[in-house]
């Protein structure tokens, strides 16, 4: 006679995900490319109503039009087939949020050229080495030196973009999830430029100023953060590689190491992308 066990194991069933986790997944689901380019391209018409210059959306349409026929063409002729340039209107759309309103049609053109250029053909491991935006930023930087052409217009006009970029940056780090290279960037900044400043006697309001400065969060959470160029391995080097952009920032604006034509932040992400993977490629011994 067959005998049962007066408690049988009951087999274990998957707990149902809950609406948070079920939204989360669909969000990891999601390109993080159509929501950035939804959200520069509003702080682009935003910034072009903010400072009275509407002509500045026609610049970035013609700036975005040049970098489409670029990164299509390079992309045929590397790959072999058209590749929708969506990757190229977030760089073109940094380069018409940075770049100064008053810059001359030759440098603004550079400045694409080279932003495209160097995301096809500076590249280590099929990736682009440098961030595109920031590239194209510095070179037209030393080129055309009797004109400063880094202003971050779009991200310092007023308390209002600084709110948006605030708000959307902490969703967009943690969405590709940079934010600890966010935060130990912002952190290592703001810490270091206030100890900097308090030492050369300021004072409450110049710290009000340094904390809610536009370019900064712009900065740490668009630029910085990039994806592609950020994708170091170990995971560990993405947060270390926020702390050197931060150190590097801060000697270069503060240090007493100034950069005379190089905008602080552009020269310390650059140098932080070298520094970067070169220290990818030697822990992994490649």
């Amino acid at each position: 006679m067959e005998t049962r066990p007066l408690f049988s194991p009951t087999p274990d069933t998957p707990s149902t995900p809950s609406t948070l986790q079920r939204l989360r997944v669909r969000l990891r689901r999601l390109s993080s490319k159509p929501p950035m380019l939804a959200y520069l391209g509003f702080l682009l018409v935003l910034g072009a109503w903010g400072t009275g210059r509407g002509e500045l959306l026609l610049r970035a349409l013609i700036m975005l039009a040049v970098y489409s026929v670029l990164d299509l063409a390079i992309a045929r002729w590397r790959e072999g087939k058209f590749i929708l340039p969506n990757a190229g209107w977030i760089s073109g759309l940094i380069l018409a949020l940075v770049l100064t309103p008053s810059a001359p049609w030759l440098a603004i053109l550079l400045a694409t050229v080279c932003a495209s250029v160097s995301k096809h053909l500076i590249r280590y491991k099929r990736k682009h080495m440098f961030n595109p935006a920031a590239f194209g930023l510095v070179i037209t930087s030393i080129l055309f030196q009797d004109v400063g052409m880094v202003s971050w217009w779009g991200a310092a006009w007023g308390m209002l973009p600084l709110v948006i970029i605030v708000a959307s940056g902490a969703v967009t780090v943690f969405r590709v999830k940079r934010w600890k290279t966010a935060l130990v960037f912002l952190l290592t900044y703001f810490t270091g430029t206030i100890l900097v400043l308090l030492a050369r006697g300021g004072n409450v309001t110049d710290i009000r100023t340094i904390v809610f400065d536009g370019t900064v969060w712009f900065f740490a959470t668009v630029m910085l953060i990039e994806p592609v160029t950020t994708a170091y391995q170990p995971a560990w080097l993405r947060t270390v590689f926020g702390g050197i952009v931060a150190l590097l920032t801060l000697v270069f604006s503060v240090g007493g190491i100034a950069l005379s034509v190089i905008d602080p932040f552009l020269a310390a992400l650059l140098l932080g992308n070298a520094a970067a993977t070169g220290a990818s490629r030697w822990i992994r011994g490649r």
